[in-house]
């Protein structure tokens, strides 16, 4: 299973939580990073589907991410 860090920094506090919410619909898990300070800055998404993480319909538009 493949494991992906998406940079929600990009969109409005309160889009990032529906980025999530949409994350968990497609993804095998989604663990929320949240800062003290900052709020939700991050998920950490488990893929375990054979298609491609950054081209499917739940990726959020303009978020930046890493395979970890």
């Amino acid at each position: 299973m493949k494991m992906y860090l998406v940079h929600l920094d990009a969109l409005p506090m309160q889009d990032r939580v529906k980025a999530c919410q949409k994350l968990s619909q497609f993804a095998w898990d989604v663990y929320e990073q949240v800062d003290p300070e900052l709020g939700l800055v991050a998920a950490k998404v488990a893929w375990d589907s054979a298609d491609d993480f950054e081209s499917s319909p739940c990726f959020p538009a303009g978020c930046r991410c890493e395979k970890i």
